[in-house]
């Protein structure tokens, strides 16, 4: 297998090859985990995955062993050719550290397929085979327990073999992080840490179509009656804004006179008088 050693503590300026589209079990990196464990104590260690064209990294969980923590490159991983990118993230408790992003490569193969693995199924394929194998193991030292008495209470016959080796009862725990949770599996052959992270909100979707237009509501309650209007100041002001115009004035408006009118008037006047003076001469009163 072509494995390549990177120190998480350096950029590393070179893109990691992992291999051909579609290639599986062919490469390895491992990553020298030595300062960090040293720094920060023992925590659980996960590889973000970013294949080219993806958008969103896939996490892949590392398991430490002396030191070393090996990415066994798969298909999964070499899914798609061209540039991709990973980058680690170890936690220990609260303390999350986190190495720089490497760029990665992967070359074109003749065979390449569209079906494209889900990077998130593999690894909830990984969780599952370390459930079953911690199931497993479970099982194995029940039944050694139970041989172990069967042996004792028949003991005293024979001549008695070498004792068998102890039985290992395999330790799962479950620690909630503030990001999702840290999986630990303890069996005979070591520790194994998985860490599940919570998913990121997806995208607002598409503006939906109008709603047809709701029926309309109960009339509302009467409101409070307003304030009493005051009287009315009747003005030449107020009655010219009311009419819309400005009324004559009387003193205003000239007296017209003209020939017409003064000899109308001068016959009306002498007339005026002749009557007067006839009703006089026939011992009549007038007005």
């Amino acid at each position: 297998m072509d494995t390549l050693r990177i120190n998480p503590n350096s950029r590393y300026g070179h893109k990691i090859r992992i291999g051909f589209e579609g290639e599986n079990a062919v490469s390895r990196v491992d990553f020298d985990m030595t300062s960090w464990v040293e720094k920060y104590g023992e925590g659980s260690l996960v590889l973000f995955v970013i294949r080219p064209r993806d958008t969103v990294p896939y996490p892949v969980s590392l398991s430490i062993v002396d030191g070393i923590a090996t990415w066994n490159i798969t298909s999964t991983d070499c899914a798609r050719h061209g540039s991709g990118a990973i980058q680690l993230k170890y936690t220990v408790g609260s303390v999350f550290k986190k190495s720089y992003i490497y760029e990665t490569s992967c070359s074109g193969s003749l065979d390449e397929t569209d079906t494209i693995p889900d990077g998130y199924e593999s690894w909830l394929a990984t969780l599952t085979d370390l459930s079953a194998l911690c199931e497993s193991y479970a099982i194995r030292a029940e039944n050694a327990a139970e041989r172990a008495e069967e042996a004792a209470e028949g003991g005293g016959g024979g001549g008695g073999g070498g004792g068998g080796a102890d039985g290992f009862s395999p330790i799962a725990t479950v620690e909630q992080t503030e990001n999702g949770a840290i999986i630990t599996i303890t069996d005979k052959t070591g520790t194994t840490t998985a860490t599940v992270t919570n998913g990121k909100d997806g995208k607002d979707g598409a503006t939906g179509p109008q709603g047809e237009k709701g029926e309309t509501g109960a009339t509302g309650p009467q409101g409070p009656q307003g304030p009493a209007g005051s009287d009315a100041t009747v003005t030449s002001a107020s009655i010219t804004a009311a009419l819309g115009y400005t009324p004559a004035n009387p003193s205003s408006i000239p007296t017209v006179t003209n020939d017409f009118t003064d000899a109308y008037k001068n016959k009306v006047d002498t007339l005026w008088t002749d009557y007067q003076s006839a009703l006089a001469a026939m011992g009549v009163g007038g007005e």
